[in-house]
């Protein structure tokens, strides 16, 4: 599933600053709506509170290895779980 939508896109808006982005890559569905409320009512940084909606199916940040480049990744061991991929982005208008 995409979101928003595979027919719709992302625009940074004129208010300078960073934007984040996190992208969920998993082979199982996932509860959008849970994650999306422990998201917004977790504490902690961003990291942490993926760990809090996914539990054990977020592979944990070490096992992954992010390309610097692009939006890509390689998963070190299992690979059933949740691959979080998070995208910040600065910008000024």
């Amino acid at each position: 599933m995409a979101l928003p939508g595979e027919d719709l896109f992302i625009q940074t808006d004129q208010n300078p600053g960073e934007e984040r982005i996190v992208v969920l890559y998993s082979q199982r569905e996932i509860d959008l709506g849970k994650v999306e409320d422990a998201l917004q009512n977790q504490a902690g940084d961003i990291a942490a509170r993926l760990k809090a909606a996914l539990g054990d199916a977020l592979v944990p940040f070490d096992q992954v290895e992010y390309q610097k480049d692009r939006m890509a990744f390689q998963a070190r061991g299992r690979t059933n779980g949740v691959v979080a991929l998070l995208v910040s982005i600065n910008h000024t208008p």
